[in-house]
């Protein structure tokens, strides 16, 4: 899926690493869990916050999502800029 439903699901696999040590089985539910409700509380938090507008739960995903992917981006490559070839 293309555009900012494919973020909701960025910060479920980080977050289920850091909970579960690296734990293949237990991070791939958990990660999966984590998913579920980044979308729901995304969707509650709509719903409430903007009350009188019908706001698309993607654009709230895209504020999260988008700054996070830049801040992984990042790490990721300050991480293996030192690392031999």
């Amino acid at each position: 899926m293309p555009g900012p439903w494919r973020r909701r699901g960025l910060p479920a696999p980080y977050a289920a690493r850091a909970l579960t040590g690296g734990r293949t089985a237990a991070q791939l539910v958990l990660s999966a869990l984590i998913a579920a409700d980044v979308m729901i509380l995304a969707d509650v938090l709509v719903r409430i916050v903007i009350r009188p507008w019908e706001t698309p739960v993607s654009v709230l995903l895209a504020f999260v999502g988008g700054p996070l992917l830049v801040w992984i981006a990042r790490s990721s490559r300050l991480s293996t800029a030192g690392a031999p070839a």
